[in-house]
This record gives C-alpha cells, structure tokens and sequence, in this order.
C-alpha cells in the first residue's frame, strides 16, 4: 500500500507543472493582413482581412469580436475608427461606410 502512496504522491508531482486551465489558452486563426486600429476607454480594436478582433486591456485577453465582424463582407477594408461621443464604430470598405 505504501508503494501506491508514494507512486501517487511522486506522478501526482511529476504531472503538476503540465496541467492547466483552459482559460490559459487562445488561438486566433489566420487574422490577415493588419488595416487599422483604434480604441476606447476597455479595449483596442485591430481591423484586419478576416474580420474585427479585440485586445482588452482589463482581462488582457485577445480574441475575435463576432458581432462587430458580422456585417463586413468579402471586400476591401480599409479603415476602423470609434467615436467616443456617439458611442459608434465606423468601418470603411470599398463600397460602403459601416457603422
């Protein structure tokens, strides 16, 4: 029995380092070419090929915004701008201005 004990108690501290918790980890998956950022008083807001992704500096935690990145399409993306006063983001592509 003091054998299982200690081989428990020796793997239990061998495997420790390696466990973690999946909020450890994030992956972005192919962003594209970075177009434009811009920021308000939580977070910077990166524009790029593949969509709207966000830095918050509170959880400092990066990832893809699917609700600003919702309505642009497959064209040219060429600026992201917030505007603090209206509370409004503002995407302008080739054909249109998004907001």
């Amino acid at each position: 029995m003091k054998k299982y004990i200690l081989s428990f108690i020796l793997l239990s501290t061998l495997l420790y380092p390696y466990s973690y918790d999946i909020d450890d980890w994030f992956g972005i998956v192919k962003p594209g070419r970075f177009i434009s950022m811009t920021e308000d008083s939580f977070n910077v807001y990166f524009l790029c090929d593949n969509g709207i992704f966000i830095y918050d500096h509170l959880d400092d935690m990066f990832f893809y915004d699917f609700d600003l990145s919702n309505g642009l399409k497959n064209e040219s993306k060429y600026f992201l701008y917030y505007h603090p006063a209206i509370d409004h983001f503002f995407v302008v592509t080739s054909s249109y201005i998004l907001y």
